[in-house]
């Protein structure tokens, strides 16, 4: 099957990592990928360093009159068995410039952010892929029909560094604080994702330092944070990184104190890296984490959102070496490796394309 995935992101963040995941997947299955992007965005940019990867570049920011007809061309040309539209405005403008051309058209949802518009997902969408459960609850909530929606979590392979990258990355935190522990978060820097919260907890405590991976628009507010705490010997932010799998298995533990989250992809990079957790179990996350109850959780320590005293103790907590953490990293682990997989995610979504492909023969057959 030949299969289509557009985005219109011109930065890289969780969604796009799926989108990766997937092309990669459904390749390594045997399938035919072609990947629509911004021409200055970081999804063209992957995709153009992979082999046997179709790639068209839709002019400007992929939204508007030229990228919509170029994109529909490509389509008509191509003729893939169904489309990925794997952002609200793909979902908009990819959905207005594929419709009558009988392809099937799926939406992603990645966050749990609430549905602006369910029109668009009812009319321009065949079917909804939410990342979880959460995430299909607020597209309900929101007037989405319920046959549209499926929920497929994502799913990545495991992060493997070299010894050279491992070395480097222990390197680099062992610059900050001889004999200290090592926090990571890992998350583009925006208000939702809590870095100042874990901040305040950082100025709360003492023994471990804060290495915070990510860019964006929240920088300059956190730098400001930071000064204002006089705990710039401890917390550092490191802006974008490509070797995420290497400061995960440096790292002592992994926190993250995201408000809302679809499903966190670096939170299960970090389950599978064998790295302790400390998590706010929201939105998809709940999921990730197997809450049952609140609070409870086997893989991992879970807080509530904008705690930082909480969150600080949970940290401390996670860095002790105490039979019950080590429990709690091997379960992580393992449910990760079971659930979270690449092949797993590639299988389900297969599996969607071809009853979409199905209909539609039955259709023509008609």
């Amino acid at each position: 099957m030949k299969i289509a995935l557009v985005s219109t992101q011109r930065t890289w963040g969780g969604g796009e990592n799926v989108l990766a995941q997937l092309a990669l997947g459904c390749r390594r299955a045997g399938h035919t990928i072609g990947v629509a992007a911004p021409a200055a965005s970081a999804t063209a940019d992957w995709a153009s360093k992979q082999l046997g990867i179709e790639r068209l570049e839709l002019p400007g920011r992929g939204r508007g009159p030229a990228a919509m007809w170029r994109l529909r061309n490509w389509i008509t040309r191509t003729a893939p068995g169904v489309v990925v539209l794997n952002d609200p405005h793909a979902i908009t403008y990819g959905g207005v410039a594929l419709a009558g051309l009988g392809v099937p058209r799926v939406g992603v949802k990645h966050t749990c952010f609430p549905v602006r518009s369910a029109w668009k997902h009812n009319h321009l969408l065949e079917r909804v892929v939410c990342v979880a459960e959460a995430a299909r609850r607020e597209c309900l909530a929101a007037g989405v029909q319920a046959a549209k929606l499926e929920v497929i979590h994502a799913g990545l392979d495991r992060l493997a560094p070299t010894n050279a990258e491992f070395a480097a990355a222990k390197s680099l935190l062992a610059t900050k604080g001889g004999g200290a522990k090592h926090v990571l978060a890992i998350g583009s820097l925006l208000p939702v994702k809590g870095f100042d919260s874990l901040i305040e907890s950082a100025a709360r405590s003492s023994g471990w330092n804060l290495w915070i991976a990510g860019e964006g628009p929240q920088r300059d507010a956190l730098e400001a944070q930071i000064a204002r705490l006089g705990v710039a010997d401890r917390v550092t932010l490191l802006g974008f990184r490509s070797d995420i799998g290497a400061l995960l298995a440096a790292a002592d533990v992994f926190a993250s104190a995201s408000h809302r989250e679809g499903l966190s992809l670096v939170l299960v990079e970090a389950m599978m890296s064998g790295t302790p957790v400390v998590a706010t179990p929201v939105g998809g996350n709940g999921e990730a984490l197997q809450i049952n109850e609140p609070g409870a959780s086997p893989v991992a320590r879970a807080v509530l959102p904008d705690d930082p005293a909480a969150m600080a103790a949970a940290i401390e907590a996670a860095l002790q070496p105490t039979d019950e953490n080590s429990r709690r990293i091997a379960t992580a682990r393992a449910w990760a490796d079971e659930h979270f997989t690449i092949e797993r995610m590639t299988r389900d979504y297969l599996a969607l394309f071809e009853r979409l492909a199905a209909v539609g023969r039955h259709s023509h057959a008609a």
